[in-house]
């Protein structure tokens, strides 16, 4: 058999799985933090998307856009809700595969398991497969794949969240190998994309839901395939990869659907580990602002490169720097939406700090990485110096937030969305329930 085939055994037999209470925990936890996310993104993106909506190709009723009042096609709804979900940088991560997993997958298969009248519990099945089918695949082929130039949410979202809506819909293995076959064409996404004050990083997650349900059309219609799609000379691996780890795709002994982190903080995960550090330090110290001569922040090399700028041109910009986002931290003690907000960004006392960050690799932090995502930060002050380190930021498996965590963040980004507290009560009882709910009771409560 060849890699392709075999990757579809895997996925599809884990598909068919009776899935333990731990899984089904996790999956519940992650739709939770992805409606966080994508509530708080939709109101961030609400004027760019409405205009989006305004195109003559954004037609049908079958899938809820959350937040923006109107039901779509499910391919429209699933890009703009994966654009919505990736938009502030509160979704969750995986660090061995650099990439975000629930904006892509979770947008994905709502939209489909909305138009299909499915329920709660389809839906936590496609989650499981779509995390574990994006999540190996992303671990497999990182770093190359990132050194290359790739986002991986866009390339391994696109096949990962269709694998998800092949197993939401039952497919047989052919529907499997004809999906798996146009998301390995389809997929796409580039890291030029965070550079500046740019809007179109989030396309990348919403692009790959909406390939996914196209993907997943042409495997339900069950076109001829090549053989190895995957695998093959000219394949995926091939084009998208430098050096491949196989045996994650070929072995699902040990799952990784539940190797994901999640976010406390709007800013990109290379930037959590210092955002802690600084946290920690204005806690536990009384640091006059006016007295900090400089700080220095070491970290893992792969974390640096688009992450270590002092010049903040936008709100984006902000979201992916590491001295930004240390500073902001330090100086008002959070790092959640507002922090990264347009009327911060642009606070004088904060960007005079920001000029003073420098980050530098350290060789230590680099070989341990990506285990660890860690970083060193030390601060100058005429008065002395602070210093903290940390080794796994708050969000990730050795630190996690626990499910009470992410319904704090969940309803905070509700609220601040403008959504009622009778829909996200209603929404959470619906997640958190038997799952017998249908997908569309917990959908209309976020129009």
């Amino acid at each position: 058999m060849n890699l392709t085939d075999r990757f579809i055994d895997n996925v599809y037999a884990f598909s068919q799985l009776d899935y333990s209470d731990e899984l089904l925990i996790h999956a519940k936890k992650c739709l939770i933090d992805y409606l966080a996310a994508t509530m708080a993104g939709a109101k961030e993106y609400l004027s760019v998307e409405e205009a989006l909506l305004q195109s003559p190709l954004s037609s049908g009723n079958a899938s809820t856009i959350i937040r923006l009042n109107t039901k779509t096609s499910p391919a429209i709804a699933a890009l703009v809700n994966g654009i919505s979900a990736h938009a502030v940088e509160l979704d969750d991560g995986q660090r061995f595969g650099n990439i975000h997993p629930g904006a892509p997958v979770i947008s994905a298969i709502l939209a489909v398991g909305e138009a299909y009248g499915l329920k709660v519990s389809d839906i936590l099945r496609g989650l499981l497969s779509g995390y574990e089918s994006t999540l190996r695949l992303a671990c497999s082929i990182q770093p190359g794949h990132k050194l290359k130039g790739f986002h991986a949410t866009g390339p391994c979202g696109t096949i990962g969240a269709t694998m998800g809506i092949a197993s939401l819909l039952r497919f047989g293995k052919e529907q499997f190998k004809a999906s798996l076959s146009a998301a390995c064409t389809s997929a796409s996404g580039i890291l030029e994309m965070i550079e500046g004050d740019t809007q179109m990083m989030p396309f990348n997650a919403g692009k790959a839901a909406s390939n996914a349900v196209v993907s997943a059309m042409i495997g339900y219609a069950g076109f001829k395939t090549p053989e190895d799609a995957l695998g093959g000379r000219r394949g995926f691996l091939h084009c998208f990869a430098q050096d491949v780890k196989e045996e994650l795709l070929t072995d699902f002994t040990d799952s990784y659907c539940i190797t994901n982190y999640f976010k406390p903080y709007a800013a990109c995960g290379h930037c959590h580990a210092s955002i802690d550090a600084a946290l920690i330090l204005r806690s536990q110290n009384q640091i006059p602002l006016e007295s900090i001569k400089k700080i220095e922040i070491q970290t893992y090399k792969l974390a640096i490169n688009g992450h270590d700028h002092t010049v903040i041109n936008g709100v984006n910009s902000a979201r992916m720097s590491i001295p930004y986002s240390a500073v902001v931290a330090l100086v008002k003690g959070s790092a959640g939406v507002d922090d990264f907000g347009e009327e911060t960004i642009k606070d004088r006392s904060i960007l005079d700090l920001v000029s003073k960050v420098a980050v530098s690799e350290n060789d230590s932090l680099t070989r341990q990485a990506p285990a660890k995502r860690m970083a060193i930060m030390t601060i100058f002050t005429d008065n002395g110096v602070f210093s903290e380190t940390v080794d796994y930021p708050k969000g990730q498996p050795e630190n996690p937030m626990s499910l009470d965590d992410i319904i704090a963040k969940y309803y905070m980004c509700g609220y601040s969305a403008g959504v009622s507290e009778s829909s996200l009560n209603r929404v959470k009882e619906v997640i958190l329930g038997d799952g017998n709910f249908p997908v569309s009771e917990l959908m209309n409560c976020l129009l």
